[in-house]
């Protein structure tokens, strides 16, 4: 038997080209592919905003993460995040330029000032992106790991938006998909908006490996983390078999609720309800001497959806345009609830005394007719330097410098409202929104575990103008109704204001910046869906199977 002897020094076989030089060979080849990649992230980012509302390109959504994921494949963790936040800063920063008119209109900011903070909120929002494509490089493993990978580091990061580093979870992947076919929302009754998000993502990771696989075994490169002997083309065609099923799971469990749930509607019995669309300017609206026409013509508004059979009524955020509570003109409100027969929701300022002061807070009424005042709720889900400083004494300069930032107190309980509904023989319950609030998945979750059958927004949306701004609130807040099986109300002051059926379908919505009365029967929710009774549990999910991936890094690495 003849024994080869290796030789001493690895060169002598590998020459340059050997495993040792392999490592310096990939690192120039990605930096050689540097702009590509960039381009690639700078695209993801870009398709995705025009996949939100106003553009509503949703088929674009499915795209974007398939581009981000395939420009920092095989990167290692660093250079991976730096591209997913210029993915994530060409993504917000078209999507949200609307803050920056916003700023200027309302504060003592000037244009230069307010970009630059707009530019350094989006800076701060890419860091999730980042976040995101950090994860998927670091935990790495074969195409597979990386497919699943990616739906779950995405899932959580967006959770994470709800919180920290303070609550803007403003237009998550799902928002994109309201404007397109119903059937591809529907999967948010079983895990919220988080549920649609995943989908997209494990689509768009699977397509991208799917691409990248066929693309090394053409060339004839190793595949990386795939088995000795194992059929890159076949691997491919499994990855896109993948993405074929999750489509496939996700439209056809949507026409099966859809056609389950119209079937319901048809059957039940519905409130007539009325959205009273004001559009007062904002400029106007807390000038004293214009209360009492503003006042005037949200009555005569009212009469007249009364007059249609309404009854519930709904006014917008701050509708009332002095405390309610404490005001003699009060009297005006119970006797239109009495006159007609019709409960009124009402936003409007409070004010009372606390331990730590006086207090002002954002609050809605119901009036009922014969009882008068029957009860309120405090706004609990403030605006972030709209209504409230984060942070406290770190960044106390802020209220100076912002005219628009208020000092809001905190309601503490979801309060929800009984309507009698005189018809039925019977009350319907609802729970009221005040804008912001309605784009928190879990938070809105809390009405409807309260008893809640109906949900009402009421907002302001007047500061944005014609913006893109109120279109993505209004596909935000649609969510909320897909994902509780609840129909929602939405009443505005300036637009756009709408009724959302259990399914997510907008129904009577109105134009921007004219008044408008919508009347319409809705029918209330009967059982609560997956996502009521089970919650975030594809956040806790994504979590584990996160937790699992680094830990099997961690145990390669050793």
């Amino acid at each position: 038997m003849r024994i080869r002897v290796p030789p001493k020094d690895s060169r002598e076989i590998h020459g340059s080209g050997g495993p040792a030089a392999r490592p310096a060979q990939e690192k120039v080849l990605q930096l050689r592919n540097a702009p590509a990649r960039a381009a690639s992230a700078i695209a993801s980012g870009v398709l995705l905003a025009l996949a939100m509302p106003k553009f509503s390109w949703w088929p674009l959504a499915w795209l974007a993460p398939a581009l981000l994921l395939h420009s920092v494949r095989d990167l290692p963790w660093r250079p991976a995040a730096v591209l997913g936040w210029v993915a994530g800063f060409s993504f917000y920063l078209p999507a949200l330029y609307w803050l920056a008119p916003t700023v200027v209109s309302y504060t003592r900011i000037g244009w230069a000032a307010a970009c630059g903070l707009v530019v350094l909120l989006c800076a701060v929002e890419a860091c999730y992106i980042a976040t995101i494509a950090a994860a998927v490089a670091w935990i790495g493993g074969g195409a597979w790991r990386r497919v699943f990978v990616a739906p779950a580091a995405w899932v959580v990061v967006e959770w994470l938006r709800t919180f920290f580093p303070a609550p803007f979870p403003w237009i998550p992947l799902a928002t994109s998909q309201v404007a397109g076919p119903l059937v591809l929302v529907q999967v948010a009754d079983l895990a919220g908006c988080y549920g649609v998000s995943w989908a997209i993502v494990l689509v768009g990771a699977a397509l991208a490996e799917a691409l990248a696989v066929r693309r090394e075994a053409v060339a004839g490169e190793p595949v990386a983390g795939a088995p000795p002997g194992s059929s890159s083309l076949k691997r491919g065609g499994g990855l896109v078999a993948l993405a074929a099923a999750v489509i496939a799971a996700v439209v056809g469990y949507g026409h099966w609720r859809l056609s389950e749930l119209e079937a319901a509607q048809e059957d039940s019995h519905g409130l007539t309800a009325a959205i009273v669309q004001g559009n007062i300017p904002q400029r106007l609206k807390w000038q004293m001497d214009r209360q009492d026409e503003i006042l005037s013509r949200y009555l005569e508004l009212s009469r007249q959806a009364a007059a249609s059979g309404a009854r519930l009524i709904v006014w917008p955020e701050a509708a009332v345009p002095f405390f309610l509570e404490y005001d003699k003109r009060r009297s005006r409100l119970v006797e239109l609830a009495t006159t007609t027969g019709a409960a009124l929701v009402v936003g409007a300022p409070g004010y009372r005394d606390t331990p730590a002061g006086p207090r002002q807070y954002n609050e809605a009424w119901l009036i009922l007719p014969g009882r008068g005042l029957a009860g309120y709720y405090d706004k609990i889900q403030l605006v972030p330097f709209g209504e409230y400083v984060p942070w406290g004494p770190l960044l106390a300069w802020v209220d100076k410098a912002v005219e628009a930032v208020g000092d809001f107190g905190r309601g503490s309980a979801a309060v929800v409202f009984e309507v009698p509904d005189d018809a039925h023989d019977g009350n319907v319950r609802l729970g009221v929104l005040i804008c912001y609030e309605a784009i928190f998945p879990s938070f809105v979750r809390r009405f409807v575990l309260g008893g809640a059958r109906l949900l009402v927004n009421i907002s302001n949306d007047a500061w944005y103008g014609r913006s893109a701004a109120p279109y993505q609130h209004l596909a935000m807040a649609a969510l909320r109704a897909v994902e509780n099986r609840v129909p929602l109300v939405r009443a505005t002051n300036t637009g756009i204001s709408a009724f959302v059926d259990a399914t997510g379908r907008i129904h009577e919505r109105t134009p921007l910046f004219e008044e408008a009365v919508r009347i319409r029967t809705v029918a209330p929710g009967r059982a609560a869906s997956l996502y009521v009774r089970f919650g975030n549990w594809l956040v806790w999910a994504s979590l584990l199977l996160l937790a699992m991936a680094a830990a099997a890094k961690l145990r390669r690495r050793e």
